[in-house]
């Protein structure tokens, strides 16, 4: 065996086991029952904050929809924080019957240093509170959430995260992708790791936190980033997470919006930094405290991203096809990279199945590959012609300073 192989190898063990983990949590996910029931001896009373710069377009979708949460009125409040504001953000909230906390000093901050901010201008919140949700500007919010957030609370949960999603954007294949890949990430993974009795992550959108908690843990989250390294700080203090399948929220994904555009890849790829940072703390905590859910928080932090767990395999099948040509390649390892693809295909289509959606997202995740193949190519080509226009004008530039001189 040479080392080339032996390096092949090495990586489809290293990609299988990420495979089989993300597999079965789909099993279970596949067999995970909902709760129906959320009775409760009391009704809790919730702060409901959104945050945002020049909301104005997009408040409205979810103030209307926050109005028609099945709690009763009495006992939610509604928190715009709006940050530097020039547009009619103050106004249209107001006139919805929200409270609005307008930030008018400095410069237009992150969302998350936002919440910083409007919980710091609430004098005594756990005395008026006993629960305060945080979800994303533009959002829609099922008719259930606070009965859900209720009956979580009520079973000594101190921090839940709800179902955060996607909206269907037919016209947009990309759109789609990118909803597959929060679906599996966001709901089928977190309701398989439910199944067996572990743990979620905060995902930024459609939290609850108790106020006893928020006393306990400051919110100390700057960007969408930190937010992750919040809830890790949380589980490492053994506060558990709790995953609510039953709530969700869902907002509308607009490629063409850039700064929509950079918050849900942020959602979707984890910064590196946060492994190095992280991991050793969750290793330690692992040999330490004897628990494997700290493991399973490694393991999570590390995980690659659902198409990539399709379009890798697939990659490297490929490549190991062309080296086996020119005898460079067993078959053996083409034999191995054709079963990770083919896992990797039958867990994206158990998690689909896991959650219920409509068969139409099948043939989508069929143009996962065609897609990554697609933007290499555009990619490519931008590069290309960016050289080719950048030694052009370096040609123009020499042939007019030699022109210059005669």
């Amino acid at each position: 065996m040479t080392f080339f192989e032996v390096i092949q190898y090495s990586v489809a063990i290293i990609f299988g086991l990420f495979l089989i983990n993300q597999f079965l949590f789909s099993i279970f996910a596949l067999k995970a029952n909902k709760k129906d029931d959320f009775s409760t001896t009391r009704q809790r009373k919730f702060a409901i904050m959104l945050t945002g710069h020049n909301l104005e377009s997009i408040i409205t979708r979810s103030l209307y929809s926050l109005s028609g949460l099945v709690y009763p009125q009495s006992l939610y409040d509604l928190i715009v924080i709006a940050d530097n504001c020039t547009d009619n953000t103050v106004e249209v909230s107001e006139r919805l019957g929200a409270r609005v906390l307008h930030r008018k000093e400095g410069t237009p901050e992150s969302r998350e240093y936002m919440i910083k901010w409007g919980l710091q201008q609430l004098n005594n919140i756990a005395l008026e509170y006993d629960a305060v949700v945080f979800i994303d500007a533009g959002s829609l919010i099922s008719g259930n959430y606070l009965e859900v957030m209720n009956y979580y609370l009520e079973q000594g949960s101190l921090v839940i995260q709800s179902n955060y999603q996607l909206l269907p954007k037919k016209q947009s294949r990309f759109a789609e992708i990118v909803r597959i890949e929060f679906l599996l990430k966001n709901f089928v993974r977190p309701l398989g790791r439910k199944a067996l009795g572990l743990e979620t992550v905060l995902r930024g959108s459609g939290m609850c936190f108790s106020t006893r908690l928020l006393e306990q843990i400051p919110w100390k989250a700057r960007s969408r980033n930190d937010v992750s390294d919040y809830g890790l700080e949380i589980q490492l203090s053994d506060i558990l997470i709790e995953f609510a399948p039953e709530a969700s929220v869902s907002v509308e994904f607009e490629p063409e919006s850039r700064e929509q555009f950079a918050r849900v890849l942020k959602s979707i790829y984890k910064p590196y930094s946060g492994i190095f940072k992280w991991g050793p703390k969750l290793w330690g905590a692992t040999f330490q405290k004897g628990n494997i859910r700290f493991l399973e928080l490694f393991i999570d932090l590390i995980m690659p991203r659902s198409v990539t767990l399709i379009v890798f395999p697939v990659t490297l099948m490929i490549v190991s096809i062309l080296l086996w040509e020119i005898g460079w390649s067993p078959m053996s390892v083409i034999l191995v990279w054709m079963i990770l693809a083919g896992l990797g295909m039958l867990q994206l289509y158990i998690g689909l199945t896991a959650a219920d959606l409509s068969h139409r997202l099948y043939w989508t995740a069929m143009y996962v590959p065609k897609n990554l193949i697609t933007k290499i190519k555009y990619k490519f080509a931008n590069y290309w012609q960016g050289n080719k226009n950048d030694k052009s004008s370096q040609f123009n530039e020499k042939k007019e300073t030699q022109g210059a001189k005669y």
